[in-house]
Parts: C-alpha cells; sequence; structure tokens
C-alpha cells in the first residue's frame, strides 16, 4: 500500500517518500540549504479533542465540525509534504446510530469514520491507556506533536523544523511566536519515551526546546480564534519579522541580510505613500518581501529560483513577489502592486546604500563594457525600470527615488 502523495516509483525503488523532487525546468545543487531537511524522518502525531480542546474552547465547545475541520486543514498540510499524519480519537462521543451490536462501526465516534473516508491513519485511545504509551506503541520515528485545536503552522515552519532536525537528531524543537511556543512540536525519540515513563512532562519537553530561530506567529492560533481575513492572509505570506528569522535560519551573510532590509524598508516606505494617497497596499508584505528577495543569491536566476523555493515553502504571496524582481514590464492597465514596489526598492539599492537607476545600472553596463550583448539587456532593464519610476511618479506626485533617498539616508 502505498503511502498518501507517495509515487508508484518511489515505492518500487524504495526510496523514502520524504525526498524532495524538485520540479522542471530548476535542479536544486546539491548542497541546496533546504534539499537535506526532507530526509529528515518524523511521524505527524494529530490528538483531536481531550485535554488539547479544553485549553482553547473557553469561547464555546468545540464541536465536530471545528475538529473536522481542522483535521482535514493538517492533513492536507502533511501530506503536501509526503508525510503520513496520524490522528489520535479520545472515544468520548461515540455516534449513537453505530451504537447497535453487529453493526460495523459500532461505538465509532462519526469523526473518525470521516477521517477514514479521507484515508487518513487514525486509532482510538484505548479504555485505561494514555496518549504517550498509544504513540511508542505505535510508532518508531521521532514525532511532530499537533494538536488539531492549533491548525495553522505554515508548510516553511515544518521545513524549519525538519531541517533543524535532520542536523540535531535527538534534540527536541518547536517554532516560536512573540508569546512563547507553538506547535508543532518534534519530539526526539528519547522524549517520546520520557513522556511514555512519566519523567518528563509536554510543558518540561516544551521549556527545555531551543525555538527562537523559527518564528512562526500562526502557530500559536487557535481553531477558536476569530476567522478574519488576516489568517489567510498570513497562510501565504511571512510577517517581516518572520522574514528576517527566515534568512538568518538559512545562514545568510550579514552582507546579503544589511541588503535585504535596506530593499525591505524602501519597499515599505513606497507602500505607505501610496497607503497615504488612498490607495490599497500592503506594507509588511512589501517589506517581508523585500527581505527574501535574493533568498536564492548565489544560484543561477536567482530571482526565479528563489520564487521557485517560496512557492515550495507554501509562500505563494511572497514568491509572487520575488521570483520577477530582476527584471519587470508592467502593463498600462495592470496597477502598481507590492511585486512592482519590491522590484523597483531592489534597484535603488547597492548594498545598503541608495543609487539612483542611472548609477545602478551604469556600474553593471561597466562591468561588461565588453560584452555588446549583456551591456544591450543592461539598457532594456535600465528602460524598464525607469518606465515604472515614472509611473509610480505620476501616481505617488513624488520622485520614488527621493522617497528611497529619504528612507535609506
Amino acid at each position: 500500500m502505498e503511502t498518501p502523495g507517495t509515487t508508484q516509483e518511489q515505492t518500487q525503488t524504495g526510496e523514502t517518500p520524504f525526498r524532495f523532487r524538485p520540479s522542471v525546468p530548476f535542479r536544486y545543487p546539491d548542497d541546496f540549504p533546504w534539499k537535506g531537511a526532507l530526509h529528515a524522518r518524523a511521524v505527524p502525531v494529530i490528538p483531536l479533542g481531550g485535554p488539547f480542546a479544553t485549553q482553547v474552547s473557553c469561547a464555546r465547545p468545540l464541536g465536530e465540525k471545528d475538529l473536522y475541520a481542522a483535521a482535514r486543514r493538517l492533513l492536507e498540510l502533511y501530506r503536501n509534504l509526503n508525510l503520513d499524519p496520524l490522528f489520535v480519537l479520545y472515544p468520548d462521543a461515540p455516534d449513537k446510530e453505530h451504537k447497535k451490536a453487529g453493526k460495523k462501526g459500532a461505538g465509532l465516534p462519526r469523526l473518525a469514520r470521516k477521517l477514514a473516508l479521507l484515508g487518513a491513519r487514525l486509532t482510538l485511545l484505548p479504555q485505561g491507556g494514555t496518549l504517550w504509551q498509544t504513540v511508542r506503541n505505535l510508532v518508531s520515528d521521532p514525532v511532530l506533536f499537533h494538536p488539531a485545536v492549533f491548525p495553522y503552522a505554515r508548510r516553511s515552519t515544518l521545513c524549519c523544523l525538519l531541517e533543524r532536525a535532520s542536523r540535531k537528531k535527538n534534540t527536541s524543537l518547536c517554532p516560536s511566536a512573540p508569546s512563547g511556543a507553538g506547535w508543532p512540536l518534534y519530539l526526539a525519540k528519547r522524549d517520546v519515551a520520557r513522556l511514555c515513563a512519566g519523567t518528563a512532562t509536554l510543558e518540561d519537553i516544551v521549556c527545555a526546546a531551543p525555538c527562537a530561530a523559527i518564528l512562526d506567529e500562526l502557530s500559536i492560533v487557535p481553531l477558536l480564534h476569530p476567522q478574519d481575513p488576516d489568517t489567510e492572509r498570513m497562510q501565504a505570506a511571512l510577517g517581516p519579522e518572520e522574514a528576517l528569522a527566515l534568512l538568518r535560519f538559512l545562514n545568510c551573510p550579514q552582507r546579503g541580510i544589511a541588503h535585504a532590509m535596506a530593499v525591505g524598508h524602501t519597499a515599505r516606505a513606497l507602500a505607505i505613500h501610496y497607503i497615504l494617497k488612498g490607495k490599497a497596499q500592503d506594507e509588511d508584505l512589501a517589506c517581508a518581501a523585500g527581505y527574501v528577495h535574493d533568498i536564492a543569491k548565489g544560484f543561477g536566476h536567482h530571482e526565479r529560483v528563489g520564487g521557485f523555493f517560496l512557492d515550495f515553502l507554501g509562500l505563494e504571496k511572497l514568491s509572487y513577489c520575488v521570483r520577477d524582481h530582476r527584471d519587470l514590464v508592467l502593463a498600462a492597465e495592470d496597477p502598481v502592486g507590492t511585486r512592482e514596489l519590491v522590484y523597483l526598492a531592489d534597484k535603488y539599492c547597492f548594498g545598503p546604500r541608495f543609487v539612483p537607476l542611472e548609477q545602478r545600472f551604469g556600474m553593471k553596463m561597466s562591468l561588461f563594457a565588453d560584452n555588446p550583448k549583456a551591456v544591450a539587456g543592461i539598457q532594456k532593464r535600465l528602460s524598464h525600470a525607469r518606465d515604472l519610476e515614472e509611473r509610480i511618479c505620476r501616481e505617488l506626485k513624488k520622485s520614488p527615488a527621493d522617497i528611497a533617498r529619504d528612507t535609506l539616508n
């Protein structure tokens, strides 16, 4: 039987389903920072109900619809990484219609049957058994422990945990947020054994787990949190501090971080000027996208590789802003958006310093002076940048170059 999300070729060759297979047309080099992350083995364990539900159900009781929605969300999240989660149900609410003796599914909660129809792996806690005993009896690998009542972690967070776990195999880890530790919690096998033996509590392990390098503000949002548009928006992007934490997690050199921060701050300033003119812009998205625009610097066609990489991490909005930041042409009928602001902000930043467009592209032309074809390409990109600069100047009634100079100086 194949694991959900595993191809027939993987099953026949015996390859682990956690291995990353890049899509065409790009092939990540062997030293690409995220390639090793997906060799880390871990089984997501997702408890439904029980004491974890009561911790966040002060507003109203958690119903079957709530838990089912959360379970489906997490099932999709983990299957996108070819991880097959194990759902643990507390058998405290069996379906009355299926209690009759001899009837198939007798005594099972309806939620269990609905998840089984999705092909999910699940188990019911036995009477008198504990969660950790059940987990240790069924799982021999490290565990990604993720209560269903906190279903909003990003795919990028899971990749960070797996990346760090592949290097620190005997260390439990968890993401962080401004108010404390988040979910999921990566539990090393020895800590699962300690929990099973009763020599440690989950709180003990969370307190000891280093988590400052993995920042995810969504990871602490409970299921009962008001469903405002920000929750979905944050799922496909990062906040500025989260984007900066991702760069540091990838060991981006300080010189690269200085340039990234300059581009992010400039893009935010341009977005704020649009907002002051009564035009919709997302200043936080502009700043975060500016921070990560060079996330694949050092690779050929780094803007496209960076966009593809961010897509893989589930950060589609950031990917859209990053993949065209080397050159961009905006149709006259299309509005200026975050992508265009990040693109132009990058052209104003030489390292962390402000430069006019002519000076920025002039340095490139001097560098390739003996290559007429390269010079022609640079002149063409300069023309595109000037066109956008002039359009933004008309719309803001202020030169974007002056805004960038004021921001960086």
